[in-house]
């Protein structure tokens, strides 16, 4: 299991080196340049690249798992949703260890403390990052015995949006004020906070948080009922594991 481990941390290491290498330049001129226009060019590209980096985890995801790819995985003496656990458990740590280089560099670039705000960052975008990776799993396993790939990735995509849309709802339904200024992505308004739903970012502008709570707690009950729905498709339904690439 260390083998492995090490192995599938090599692969996602190579696979991410390019965005955190363009990151951590981007963090080293924020430290020691005032670029006027370093601001808006980070923004443009830490959204783009983020975007990208989260598909391609959900992707790579969804070829190991829904199509059966990746043959030398699939011999080991390890069950599939055991080895899809563990590749989102390391996909997961580098999208939030990418998302905290890009939350260090928006600091310097502000000319603030380098960790100023992390309490709307830290534990709440690890939270929103299981969340994510369970319900895509979820989903995973519900289109697993669809055989039409073109089928399959539309069913995929439609439960996530679901999964979203009622991450939203239920955040809705949390909050007991109307929120008038919000936008979803990332904002240059420096009272501007993030609160994480699903792999939804939405920035508030609002040092308050009334509206960090209900998210989180929101986030860990879809998790939650992710995981048991998980395990019990897992215990009651024969899955076809035919690969399909």
């Amino acid at each position: 299991m260390t083998r492995l481990i090490y192995n599938m941390s090599k692969k996602l290491l190579f696979a991410v080196a390019i965005p955190f290498f363009i990151e951590l330049i981007l963090l080293i001129i924020a430290a020691n340049f005032n670029f006027d226009h370093l601001k808006l060019i980070h923004i443009m590209w830490f959204a783009v690249s983020t975007t990208i980096l989260t598909l391609a985890v959900a992707f790579d995801n969804f070829k190991f798992y829904y199509l059966g790819e990746d043959d030398l995985l699939h011999l080991l003496p390890y069950s599939n949703e055991l080895l899809l656990f563990i590749k989102s458990l390391m996909s997961g740590i580098a999208l939030w260890c990418y998302s905290l280089l890009g939350f260090l560099a928006i600091n310097l670039i502000d000319k603030e403390n380098l960790l100023h705000n992390f309490q709307f960052f830290g534990y709440q975008k690890i939270i929103s990052v299981i969340s994510f990776l369970t319900m895509f799993n979820l989903s995973l396993l519900i289109i697993k015995n669809i055989r039409s790939p073109k089928i399959g990735v539309l069913v995929c995509l439609l439960i996530n949006m679901l999964f979203i849309g009622l991450s939203i709802y239920l955040f809705k339904l949390s909050v007991n004020t109307q929120i008038s200024n919000w936008i979803i992505g990332f904002s240059g308004n420096a009272q501007a906070y993030p609160i994480y739903l699903n792999i939804l970012q939405i920035q508030i502008v609002s040092s308050s948080f009334q509206y960090s709570l209900p998210a989180c707690l929101i986030n860990i009950l879809l998790t939650t009922l992710s995981l048991i729905l998980f395990v019990i498709i897992k215990k009651t339904i024969t899955i076809n594991y035919l690969r399909l690439s």
